[in-house]
Parts: C-alpha cells; sequence; structure tokens
C-alpha cells in the first residue's frame, strides 16, 4: 500500500522525536494550481534557498518520492520549469504523477548534513515507487 503525506508527516514526528531534532514540513505546493488563490506554482519555490528534504506527491497526495537537496529552488527547478502560468515536468524520471511537492527545511542551516538522516530513514519507511524502482533489495 501506498504511503501518504498524513504518513510521512506521523514518521516526521517520529524521528524528531527518536533524534531530537525539530523537522517541519512546509505547506503542500501545488505544481497545477487551479486558480491564482491556491498556493502552488505561480509562486516562490518553498523553502528556496535553504537545505533539506522533500516528498514528491501524486494527486491523492501519496509519497511518490523522497529526495533532499542543499538548496530547494535550483532542485525543483532540475525537475520542474515555468512555462508563462504552466508546469512543465522537464524530466520522464517519473513513474508516479508528480502534482504536489512538500519541503522540510533542515531546521538549522549550519547542520545541512542532518538532511541525509532523514531522506534515508523516509525512503526506508515510506519505500515510494520512485526511489525503488529498478532497484533489488
Amino acid at each position: 500500500m501506498n504511503k501518504t503525506l498524513k504518513d510521512a508527516q506521523l514518521l516526521i514526528k517520529a524521528y524528531n522525536d527518536e533524534y531530537h531534532t525539530e523537522f517541519e514540513p512546509m505547506q503542500k505546493y501545488d505544481l497545477f494550481p487551479e486558480n491564482d488563490e491556491t498556493y502552488g506554482f505561480k509562486q516562490q519555490w518553498p523553502g528556496n534557498g535553504k537545505a533539506g528534504v522533500y516528498l514528491i506527491l501524486d494527486k491523492d497526495q501519496q509519497v511518490i518520492y523522497v529526495g533532499q537537496t542543499s538548496s530547494f529552488g535550483s532542485r525543483f527547478y532540475q525537475y520542474f520549469k515555468p512555462a508563462g502560468d504552466l508546469c512543465i515536468i522537464r524530466s520522464s524520471f517519473w513513474e508516479g504523477a508528480p502534482r504536489y511537492i512538500v519541503a522540510i527545511p533542515v531546521p538549522n542551516q549550519d547542520k545541512k548534513y542532518e538532511r541525509l538522516s532523514l531522506e534515508e530513514y523516509l525512503i526506508e519507511k515510506l519505500n515510494p515507487i520512485d526511489n525503488t524502482r529498478g532497484k533489488t533489495n
């Protein structure tokens, strides 16, 4: 069964409790907003310029990918590009269809390395399709 954003939020809380960290997911960012009032693609990338972990979700808010970066804005731009008011998916990498991004910045940007541990933890627990596709155990 695919894991959802709600599952990821519970895992992040458990991680914070176990490892005494304070990772906090940002607001869900819609890559294909239906109107100007919807938080999404016409706005600046979430966490722009910060390091952290991110989740890529499909339309049902199922986690399809977990990644980490030293700069959210440049990483997201590698995957998605603006074309006027539209979002173009740059890569055929995705098995699931990306719809939302959730950025989880490192609480202390002087400790950017902490993102690596959270990313591995979430991949292991969530087992997202686009992190595991083509891999064997």
